[in-house]
Protein backbone atom coordinates (compact mmCIF):
# COMPACT_ATOMS: atom_id res chain seq x y z
CA UNK A 1 0.00 0.00 0.00
CA UNK A 2 1.07 3.10 -0.85
CA UNK A 3 1.50 6.08 1.92
CA UNK A 4 -0.44 9.95 1.10
CA UNK A 5 3.22 11.14 0.10
CA UNK A 6 4.20 8.30 -2.43
CA UNK A 7 0.82 9.17 -4.08
CA UNK A 8 1.37 13.15 -4.37
CA UNK A 9 5.16 12.00 -5.72
CA UNK A 10 3.28 9.45 -8.26
CA UNK A 11 1.14 12.45 -9.20
CA UNK A 12 3.57 14.78 -9.47
CA UNK A 13 5.28 12.36 -11.65
CA UNK A 14 2.27 11.73 -13.76
CA UNK A 15 1.54 15.67 -14.28
CA UNK A 16 5.63 16.33 -15.34
CA UNK A 17 5.16 13.49 -18.32
CA UNK A 18 1.89 14.44 -19.36
CA UNK A 19 3.57 18.18 -19.63
CA UNK A 20 6.74 16.62 -21.20
CA UNK A 21 4.17 14.61 -23.94
CA UNK A 22 2.02 17.36 -24.63
CA UNK A 23 4.95 19.93 -25.22
CA UNK A 24 6.61 17.38 -27.44
CA UNK A 25 3.15 16.68 -29.35
CA UNK A 26 2.49 20.72 -29.43
CA UNK A 27 6.17 21.27 -31.07
CA UNK A 28 5.60 18.80 -33.78
CA UNK A 29 6.95 15.88 -32.68
CA UNK A 30 4.94 12.15 -32.59
CA UNK A 31 4.72 11.26 -28.85
CA UNK A 32 3.35 8.91 -27.26
CA UNK A 33 3.27 8.08 -23.49
CA UNK A 34 4.17 4.68 -22.67
CA UNK A 35 1.97 3.38 -19.49
CA UNK A 36 2.48 -0.07 -20.77
CA UNK A 37 -0.95 -0.48 -21.34
CA UNK A 38 -0.29 0.69 -25.32
CA UNK A 39 1.25 -1.45 -27.59
CA UNK A 40 5.05 -1.58 -27.53
CA UNK A 41 5.08 -0.56 -31.16
CA UNK A 42 4.74 2.97 -31.27
CA UNK A 43 7.42 4.71 -32.56
CA UNK A 44 9.04 8.50 -32.26
CA UNK A 45 9.38 10.25 -28.69
CA UNK A 46 8.18 7.83 -25.56
CA UNK A 47 7.97 9.47 -22.49
CA UNK A 48 7.97 6.62 -19.94
CA UNK A 49 7.07 6.60 -16.13
CA UNK A 50 9.08 4.28 -14.61
CA UNK A 51 7.49 3.77 -11.08
CA UNK A 52 9.95 0.75 -10.24
CA UNK A 53 13.05 2.77 -9.47
CA UNK A 54 11.93 4.42 -6.26
CA UNK A 55 8.79 5.04 -4.40
CA UNK A 56 8.18 8.56 -6.21
CA UNK A 57 8.95 7.28 -9.86
CA UNK A 58 10.67 8.99 -12.72
CA UNK A 59 9.82 10.13 -16.31
CA UNK A 60 12.17 9.07 -18.93
CA UNK A 61 11.94 10.44 -22.73
CA UNK A 62 13.70 8.03 -25.45
CA UNK A 63 13.32 8.14 -29.51
CA UNK A 64 12.18 4.75 -30.73
CA UNK A 65 12.89 3.81 -33.99
CA UNK A 66 10.55 1.18 -36.28
CA UNK A 67 11.05 -2.49 -36.05
CA UNK A 68 12.02 -2.95 -39.73
CA UNK A 69 15.08 -0.30 -38.72
CA UNK A 70 15.82 -1.74 -35.75
CA UNK A 71 15.56 -5.65 -37.50
CA UNK A 72 17.91 -4.15 -40.26
CA UNK A 73 20.45 -2.72 -38.29
CA UNK A 74 20.70 -6.02 -36.22
CA UNK A 75 21.22 -8.11 -39.36
CA UNK A 76 23.67 -5.94 -40.37
CA UNK A 77 25.84 -6.74 -37.31
CA UNK A 78 25.20 -10.51 -37.89
CA UNK A 79 27.11 -9.84 -41.40
CA UNK A 80 29.05 -7.14 -41.25
CA UNK A 81 29.68 -5.93 -37.54
CA UNK A 82 30.15 -2.57 -36.31
CA UNK A 83 32.00 -1.36 -39.31
CA UNK A 84 29.02 -1.67 -40.95
CA UNK A 85 26.88 1.22 -42.69
CA UNK A 86 23.63 0.46 -41.18
CA UNK A 87 25.10 0.02 -37.57
CA UNK A 88 27.15 3.57 -37.96
CA UNK A 89 24.25 5.48 -38.64
CA UNK A 90 22.03 3.85 -36.09
CA UNK A 91 24.75 5.19 -33.54
CA UNK A 92 24.75 8.96 -35.44
CA UNK A 93 21.00 8.69 -35.32
CA UNK A 94 20.62 8.14 -32.84
CA UNK A 95 23.34 10.38 -30.71
CA UNK A 96 21.44 12.86 -33.01
CA UNK A 97 18.12 12.38 -31.35
CA UNK A 98 19.57 12.36 -27.88
CA UNK A 99 20.99 15.40 -28.01
CA UNK A 100 18.08 17.10 -30.12
CA UNK A 101 15.40 15.96 -27.59
CA UNK A 102 18.05 17.14 -24.65
CA UNK A 103 18.07 20.36 -26.39
CA UNK A 104 14.62 20.76 -27.22
CA UNK A 105 13.05 19.97 -23.87
CA UNK A 106 15.41 22.48 -22.20
CA UNK A 107 14.39 25.26 -24.49
CA UNK A 108 10.73 24.25 -23.22
CA UNK A 109 11.69 24.72 -19.81
CA UNK A 110 12.64 20.80 -18.70
CA UNK A 111 15.72 20.30 -16.69
CA UNK A 112 16.82 16.56 -18.28
CA UNK A 113 20.12 14.67 -18.16
CA UNK A 114 21.66 11.81 -19.55
CA UNK A 115 19.43 8.93 -17.99
CA UNK A 116 23.05 6.93 -17.62
CA UNK A 117 24.15 3.15 -18.60
CA UNK A 118 21.07 1.72 -16.81
CA UNK A 119 19.21 3.63 -19.50
CA UNK A 120 21.11 3.78 -22.53
CA UNK A 121 20.03 6.64 -24.91
CA UNK A 122 17.30 8.04 -23.09
CA UNK A 123 16.88 11.19 -21.06
CA UNK A 124 15.27 11.59 -17.47
CA UNK A 125 13.30 14.61 -16.99
CA UNK A 126 14.43 15.85 -13.42
CA UNK A 127 11.49 19.09 -13.25
CA UNK A 128 10.67 21.86 -14.90
CA UNK A 129 13.07 25.40 -15.01
CA UNK A 130 9.96 27.66 -14.84
CA UNK A 131 6.85 27.60 -16.91
CA UNK A 132 6.68 25.18 -19.74
CA UNK A 133 5.79 26.10 -23.50
CA UNK A 134 2.69 24.06 -23.05
CA UNK A 135 1.52 26.42 -20.29
CA UNK A 136 2.77 29.52 -22.50
CA UNK A 137 0.68 28.60 -24.92
CA UNK A 138 -2.32 28.10 -22.92
CA UNK A 139 -2.09 31.71 -21.26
Amino acid sequence: MRSIKSEECADVVAELARKALTTLTLLGFHASLDDYSAPHDEVGVIVEVDTSMDEAGQVFVYWKASKEWMRAVRQSLDGVGISGPLFRAQVEIRSTQLETLAKVLAVAGFQVEDAGDFRDRQLRILGVTGETLDQLVKA
